[in-house]
């Protein structure tokens, strides 16, 4: 897409608006690397979802970008009275996001083999699949976690929001990552994050203040962040409320009037061709 925009820039005088996304940043292919600086020199403005992201592109190509984040649409996630959480005394620990290397599932799996051994009523749920799967219940095997770890799979996004009103935490352990939606409707549903403290993850959790940030590869300190929240039932509903309150930064009317103004202000200063 980016290319066409910049041949449409060259020949039409047709401003173009280029937006950092996560992985055309953090893990690009070599066409983006070697199109990268020219697309952004060139971009009437550039917009980036987080600081973090903002300073990688900017070690591109050094010019004024714009931090707009991800947003949802809040009126999705008003609360479902027919979703109850699970009876008893379950504590669910929640995973949403494809199965693959760069995720991390492996380092959340042995984490649970820590939880699991001071709570036997802690349970994991990983929700999506990928080419990692077989790998990691092979793990799960391994560990002796089975019986407290389930592999839902692929589920369709509709759905995705009874697992977190059924949840009492929500994890993602990646080894790189940009902003993820999934953990704005985890906020929205007004789940605690454990999140490793990689790419725009700490523009979004503050740690000790709307969830936890830990270690890349570091089991333990997942382990340590996810039973402080299952322990701990007072901040686990101080962080809850933070995050219900947290998540209106994120809307998708704030976004879009962010964007609103970046694009209109692009076609003010270098207006297409007529």
């Amino acid at each position: 897409i980016a290319i066409p925009a910049l041949i449409s820039k060259m020949i039409l005088k047709i401003p173009y608006v280029v937006w950092g996304q996560g992985s055309d940043i953090y893990l690009p292919d070599w066409f983006t690397k070697l199109t990268s600086k020219t697309i952004m020199k060139n971009a009437n403005s550039v917009i980036a979802l987080t600081g973090d992201m903002k300073r990688t592109m900017q070690a591109i190509y050094d010019r004024n970008i714009v931090v707009v984040p991800n947003g949802i649409d809040l009126k999705e996630y008003t609360g479902d009275p027919s979703v109850q959480k699970v009876k008893g005394d379950e504590k669910r620990i929640l995973f949403v996001g494809r199965l693959h290397p760069v995720k991390g599932v492996r380092y959340l799996l042995q984490a649970m083999k820590i939880v699991y051994e001071k709570m036997p009523d802690a349970k994991l749920i990983l929700v999506g699949d990928g080419e990692e799967r077989e790998h990691l219940e092979t793990l799960t095997d391994n560990l002796g976690i089975r019986e407290c770890v389930e592999f839902a799979g692929r589920v369709p996004h509709e759905r995705v929001q009874d697992y977190m009103n059924q949840a009492e935490v929500f994890v993602l352990p990646s080894l790189s990552e940009g902003f993820p939606v999934t953990i704005l409707e985890a906020m929205a549903c007004g789940l605690p994050v454990v999140a490793t403290r990689v790419g725009g993850l700490p523009d979004v959790i503050e740690d000790g203040v709307n969830g936890y940030l830990v270690k890349a590869k570091e089991p333990s300190e997942i382990a340590e962040a996810l039973l402080k929240l299952l322990l701990d039932e007072q901040l686990w509903e101080t962080i809850s409320k933070t995050n219900k309150q947290k998540i209106n930064e994120y809307s998708w009317e704030r976004v879009a009037l962010a964007l609103e103004k970046i694009y209109q202000g692009s076609i003010e200063l270098n207006p297409p061709a007529m």
